[in-house]
């Protein structure tokens, strides 16, 4: 296969298909067979994430820039925004296409009605796919994939694929065209200054949590020291369980500022992603790029050391969500806990997995200028 073959990546969370007696992968099946009828040429569905040949082609697709079709079809239901691996999918594709001004690469199929599905979503993620043209197939899901409103819809979709086609053909058209260096260096500080204007609150998104991390501390800290106590004196079962339901109480109104930091944090990096990933990749291919980004690049490194900070964090510590879940018979609060702790986690995770990816395209860049080359 070459670059300039339509493939697509399936994004889908596995136990979905199952739960949908092998609907998911059907749904992938009949889109390849009427893309294959209409333009009697082959769509390469990649439907496993663990094989290799997702990855390659992953790699290649994104390192490439997309330059040949690429489309991006997550399988939209509540599962699919609580697996890390969907949720960076995902983003990472998003970033490239947006960056790119191909957001159409983008399809999602709505499989089940998701609650809080809004464009107002505090989970940047679910906000985004409220924002794009997704197909709802909660209720065609529902019926044979011999029915004709079944493979109407099929049709439909298919047909939304190679109309993005012809649109990814006069873009490349338009790419080709020659611009003037100062033309070239006019768009580099021009994504210079987007970038620059969003950093100031992206940046008070990753350090704005400290404060709260640290009262988390010590309020786990005067719960373990009381607990030291308590055994110390032999004290009563009751008094413990005081102890863990005083120290939730103390835990809740931290934890759900926490997730509420996580989630700014995660939708600011969400934001940035498309520009910086552009920035990056022009930088790239600019004699004078790596000077001219030199700011926003210490702005990233900074980064990198507040998440490689956190690894660190307490060590010594069980970790929070196994230690809420050990309590949850105790009271709702340790139910709620365990919750908000799952998802701050993932909205976390978001975040750092831009950050990191940020910083390899980032060290590539710089490489490449020691070197004198650009990064393919």
């Amino acid at each position: 296969m070459t670059t300039s073959d339509a493939i697509g990546f399936w994004s889908y969370a596995h136990d979905d298909d199952r739960s949908a007696r092998g609907g998911i992968l059907k749904l992938a099946e009949s889109i390849a067979e009427e893309y294959d009828l209409l333009t009697g040429r082959t769509l390469e569905l990649f439907v496993d994430r663990t094989a290799l040949q997702w990855g390659d082609n992953w790699k290649e697709r994104i390192d490439t820039g997309l330059s040949a079709a690429t489309f991006f079809i997550p399988i939209i239901t509540p599962r699919y925004f609580s697996r890390p691996e969907c949720r960076r999918e995902f983003i990472e594709f998003s970033a490239q296409a947006t960056s790119l001004g191909l957001q159409e690469f983008i399809l999602p199929v709505l499989y089940v009605p998701v609650a809080g599905l809004d464009v107002d979503s505090t989970d940047e993620l679910v906000a985004s796919v409220a924002r794009t043209q997704y197909e709802d197939w909660s209720s065609l899901r529902l019926l044979g994939p011999d029915s004709s409103e079944y493979r109407l819809s099929v049709n439909r979709l298919v047909t939304r694929l190679t109309d993005i086609e012809t649109r990814l053909a006069e873009v490349q058209r338009d790419n080709e065209r020659p611009a003037a260096p100062e033309d070239e260096e006019d768009d580099l500080l021009g994504l210079i200054a987007k970038v620059e204007a969003l950093l100031p609150d992206w940046h008070d998104a990753v350090v704005g949590a400290r404060t709260t991390v640290a009262q988390r501390l010590a309020t786990a800290d005067t719960y373990y020291d009381n607990d030291i106590r308590l055994r110390a004196r032999r004290a009563k079962q009751s008094a413990h369980i005081a102890n863990l339901i005083r120290f939730a109480n103390d835990s809740l109104p931290l934890s759900l500022r926490h997730t509420s930091e996580a989630a700014r944090y995660s939708a600011r990096s969400i934001e940035l992603d498309p520009v910086m990933t552009k920035l990056l990749r022009d930088a790239s291919e600019h004699p004078a790029g790596v000077e001219l980004i030199e700011s926003i690049g210490h702005a990233i490194d900074d980064a990198v050391v507040n998440i490689e900070a956190g690894k660190e964090l307490r060590p010594d510590r069980i970790d929070v969500v196994d230690f809420y879940a050990k309590h949850v018979k105790l009271s709702r609060t340790f139910r709620e806990l365990v919750g908000l702790e799952q998802e701050y986690k993932r909205l976390v995770g978001d975040g750092n997995q831009i950050v990191m990816r940020w910083a390899a395209r980032l060290a590539e860049v710089r490489e490449a200028a020691k070197q004198g080359s650009q990064v393919p």
